[in-house]
């Protein structure tokens, strides 16, 4: 909700004979400020700032009083309202709204950044209450800003009122993104995303548009190489020990993924109470993924369980009550660069390759059924999964084309040898 404050006060110079004068209320809202009168007038000498007739005992100030009460719960209502249907909320249309000037029926009159500074602020109160992920916020943000930038370069306004916005509009600030930000096609799209999820809000929740002006837009993402450690290079990370602290820590964080499948804001939600002895007799993480809110169940792998128990004391988890020191993923992910280039990994390391890890090199390459990963990854759709099988899939052809290489340079090798022993007859005879 907006922060709207009001002050009731009488306006002495105006006042009349017997004592009363007019009471004008005074509106500031998003740093816009008016007043206007109530058209009810008070004995002047009754009123101060302070007490205003919050002491009124007489039957006649007490109805007054009352009134006054009826202005601002009906101000607070026509600034709800004005909210939900996409009015440009300031001082002075929330006045008309009151008075009656404005018809709170019109529509269409919210704008881009608006509706979005309106989504993001939900969102805001989400991530407070753990619903979503503080990552998400970032990009909603950061998406927010560039599209400010885009709309102040190339339309030299400071906003677009939604019922103004064309498609072209959409693919400028894709071609604006990539060409001017300097920014990669996925990351572009995903940008571009977030900034229809306004839209799309706008049309089918809050009613702010009539039809979606971009639907017709077909931004894809491009499909990348998935980065994941082979058994050597995760026995190699597992083993190395670093001078500093900070290093060995991203590091046994970066495991625990690799072991676990959670992501860097899961791990940051996980206390002693998602350790729970199941039904088998064994201990395992019971939990949901913040990103979906779908159950994340896994059984503690013995790595995994040797991280927990180094770290059961150390002083940030014992202040926060959590069950590992996690720190910013910005600098999990810097500091992972160092521990790669210490480790002679020639990959750029971030927290989802340990994911990616967790599904292809610990898990499916040691014959774990694809459904059971599914589930303890939190996919919502099996297809998910099935891009690490291909991987699999490929690494296993990749090896066998490999055997096939080398056993038919054995072959030749050894027609070679036979070759050369019948010249070799041929001349002895």
């Amino acid at each position: 909700m907006k922060q709207l404050n009001l002050a009731f006060y009488v306006i002495k110079a105006k006042q009349k004979k017997g004592g009363y004068a007019p009471i004008y209320v005074r509106i500031n809202l998003e740093g816009t400020q008016t007043t206007f009168s109530t058209g009810f007038s008070t004995d002047s000498k009754k009123w101060t700032s302070q007490n205003q007739l919050k002491l009124a005992r007489n039957p006649e100030d007490v109805i007054l009083r009352e009134k006054l009460k009826d202005i601002k719960i009906k101000l607070n209502e026509k600034l709800k309202l004005m909210i939900e249907i996409g009015l440009v909320i300031n001082a002075k249309n929330l006045k008309d709204a009151y008075l009656g000037k404005t018809s709170l029926t019109e529509t269409n009159s919210k704008s881009w950044l608006e509706a979005f500074d309106y989504h993001n602020d939900l969102f805001k109160e989400k991530v407070k209450i753990g619903e979503r992920s503080d990552g998400s916020l970032v990009k909603y943000n950061t998406t927010r800003k560039h599209l400010a930038e885009f709309i102040n370069v190339k339309y030299g306004v400071d906003d677009i009122l939604l019922k103004n916005l064309k498609y072209e509009v959409l693919e400028r600030f894709e071609l604006f993104l990539k060409n001017e930000k300097k920014i990669g096609h996925n990351t572009a799209i995903k940008y571009i995303q977030a900034a229809r999820k306004i839209i799309n809000i706008a049309v089918h929740k809050y009613y702010w548009l009539d039809k979606d002006p971009f639907s017709q837009f077909e931004g894809k993402l491009k499909e990348t190489e998935t980065v994941y450690l082979d058994e050597c290079e995760l026995t190699r990370l597992e083993n190395k020990l670093f001078e500093s602290e900070r290093l060995n820590i991203v590091r046994d964080l970066f495991i625990f993924t690799c072991y676990t499948s959670y992501s860097h804001c899961d791990i940051d939600n996980l206390t002693k109470e998602n350790i729970v002895k199941h039904f088998d007799g064994q201990f395992w993480i019971m939990t949901n993924r913040q990103k979906t809110d779908i159950e994340s169940n896994v059984m503690i792998l013995p790595q995994a369980l040797a991280i927990i128990e180094k770290y059961k004391n150390h002083p940030l988890c014992v202040l926060k009550g959590s069950l590992l020191p996690i720190k910013s993923n910005q600098k999990v992910n810097e500091y992972l660069k160092e521990i790669a280039t210490l480790c002679g990994i020639n990959k750029n390391l971030h927290h989802y390759v340990a994911r990616h890890t967790f599904a292809t090199t610990v898990m499916l390459a040691n014959g774990v059924p694809m459904e059971t990963v599914s589930k303890m990854m939190g996919h919502k759709r099996i297809t998910q999964t099935q891009h690490y099988a291909k991987l699999i899939n490929r690494k296993v052809s990749d090896d066998l084309l490999a055997l096939k290489r080398k056993l038919e340079e054995k072959l030749k090798r050894k027609n070679d040898k036979n070759d050369t022993d019948d010249k070799s007859s041929e001349i002895a005879c």
